[in-house]
C-alpha cells in the first residue's frame, strides 16, 4: 500500500526514496521537482508474488530518474544478482534494456548522491567499469545466470580478470 514515503521525500528533497513500490501521483510529481531518484526493488516484488508494480509509465513520463536494486534479505528478496534485477525490471516492471542499464549505473550512483565519482563513463569520474564477456549491454538482461563479467576495473585499476584468475 502507499505509506506516502513518495510524497514525504519529495517535500523534504530527499536524495532517494527506496521501496517505491506503489507511489501515488501527487508523491511523484513531488519526487520529480525535488529531482528525487525512485529506487526499485523488482526481486522483491517477483519473489512476494505482487501483482501490482510501481507505476514506471508515470515515472518516465515525469522524468524521474529511476535506480534498481536488489534489496537482498532472506525474507522477501534473496537475490544477489543486480543482472537479474535489470532483468526482472524490464520484464516484470516494463523498462526498457536502456532503462535498466542507466538504472543500475548512473541513476545508481545519483541515488547514493556519488553521480559525481561514478556511475558513468566521463574524463574526472573514478573509472569504475566491467567488461563484459558479451557483444552488448542486453546480453546482461536476457542471458539470465550467465556470468558475463570478464574484467573489473576500480578506481582505474583492474582488481579481477578472468584471464588472470
Amino acid at each position: 500500500s502507499n505509506s506516502g514515503g513518495a510524497k514525504l521525500a519529495g517535500e523534504l528533497g530527499a536524495v532517494s526514496a527506496d521501496h517505491l513500490d506503489y507511489p501515488d501521483e501527487e508523491g511523484l510529481h513531488k519526487m520529480r521537482k525535488s529531482g528525487t531518484v525512485a529506487v526499485l526493488l523488482p526481486g522483491t516484488g517477483f519473489f512476494l508474488k505482487s501483482p501490482q508494480k510501481p507505476p514506471v509509465g508515470l515515472m518516465r513520463k515525469l522524468g524521474i530518474p529511476i535506480a534498481l536494486a536488489t534489496d537482498h534479505n532472506p525474507g522477501s528478496s534473496p537475490l544477489y544478482s543486480q543482472a537479474l534485477s535489470m532483468t526482472f525490471g524490464v520484464f516484470n516492471y516494463g523498462l526498457t534494456p536502456e532503462e535498466a542499464l542507466m538504472a543500475v549505473t548512473l541513476n545508481a550512483a545519483k541515488a547514493i548522491d556519488m553521480h559525481n565519482k561514478v556511475g558513468n563513463i566521463k574524463k574526472g569520474l573514478q573509472a569504475d567499469l566491467l567488461i563484459l564477456d558479451a557483444h552488448s549491454y542486453i546480453h546482461l538482461i536476457y542471458e539470465v545466470g550467465h556470468n558475463l563479467v570478464e574484467t573489473v576495473i576500480k578506481k582505474g585499476k583492474v582488481i579481477k580478470s578472468k584471464q588472470n584468475s
